[in-house]
């Protein structure tokens, strides 16, 4: 049986947003501000999936458990900053935190990943991979330890 398209008409959601609207006039940059945080943890989770990371694996490197993580990817509680800037470590990964006018069209989230360059001990750049990148080693020694 095929899926119903959405309709344009307006729904429950549409009417509370109204509705809170017209008591709050700060309510849709509130909400905007609360969509913008969901698009991050999106993103965050996204990237998670994309390097093969499990949720119990990003909360080990985040020092919690895997059903806050869960959370987190969900939407189901609002992060700080601070536990998107542990997130985005434990993905190999830093946030860098852009503020533009209200009214500027750039995208709320934006990922960028290229090759990671690391300085060497005589201070040259080298290219590395993904198995020699911090987190890698750090699971390297992990199982050296549980191995011995």
């Amino acid at each position: 049986m095929a899926a119903k398209p959405l309709s344009n008409e307006p729904d429950f959601l549409d009417e509370m947003i109204e509705e809170f609207s017209a008591r709050n006039p700060e309510f849709p940059a509130l909400l905007a501000e609360a969509e913008t945080r969901r698009a991050m943890l999106r993103a965050l989770a996204e990237e998670r999936k994309a390097q093969g990371m499990s949720q119990t694996q990003a909360a080990a490197a985040m020092q919690t458990s895997q059903s806050f993580v869960a959370k987190l990817e969900t939407g189901s509680t609002d992060a700080l900053v601070s536990t998107a800037q542990r997130f985005a470590g434990a993905l190999g990964m830093r946030m860098a935190i852009v503020f533009v006018d209200e009214d500027d069209p750039a995208p709320a989230v934006v990922v960028r990943r290229k090759r990671r360059s690391a300085k060497a001990t005589d201070g040259s750049n080298r290219t590395t991979d993904a198995a020699s990148s911090p987190r890698a080693q750090s699971s390297k020694r992990a199982a050296r330890r549980r191995a011995a």
